[in-house]
């Protein structure tokens, strides 16, 4: 147990590899995004077993997703409790108009293989209690639409964490 929950922004261990890791007072994990296949191992650093009260994915690059994605057929992926998955991606059509890798359906069907867990399309305003702390959902890129989506990265999802009344 910690006496405050703890940010971590984990180093780049592959190309624009992405990930923050918030280990809350009663030691439970929040993790926003998680780089590629080649950086999980420094993210199971990070989780160490922990209950993964939420796993924010803010988007459907595979330097947000792919590490994730890669557990669901490990044998790692069965040591790991996810409570709720927080996601707002486009449709499978927009994703392969703009993008074409597939990296959303294939997150998609990830997120399913853990029974139990929570899906939220998350919305502006919502906020999600997980793990002791909240988090406020600020942006999802359904405030533009419908502007024509044309870059991944304009579908990320912008929030703010606040646990023992900081953010």
């Amino acid at each position: 147990m910690n006496d405050k929950t703890l940010l971590y922004q984990l180093t780049e261990t592959s190309p624009f590899m992405m990930s923050f890791v918030i280990v809350t007072k009663n030691d439970n994990v929040i993790v926003a995004d998680d780089g590629r296949k080649e950086d999980m191992p420094l993210l199971k650093e990070y989780i160490k077993g922990r209950h993964i009260s939420a796993w924010i994915l803010t988007h459907a690059h595979s330097d947000h997703t792919g590490g994730f994605t890669s557990l669901t057929n490990t044998s790692y992926k069965n040591g790991i409790v996810v409570e709720n998955f927080v996601h707002h991606f486009v449709s499978d059509a927009q994703h392969n108009a703009i993008d074409g890798s597939g990296s959303g359906p294939k997150t998609r069907t990830a997120m399913l293989e853990y029974p139990g867990a929570n899906i939220i399309k998350a919305h502006t305003g919502q906020v999600i209690k997980a793990g002791g702390v909240e988090i406020e959902m600020l942006f999802t890129y359904a405030d533009m639409e419908p502007e024509k989506l044309d870059e991944m990265n304009t579908t990320s999802l912008v929030f703010r964490v606040t646990a023992q009344d900081n953010t």
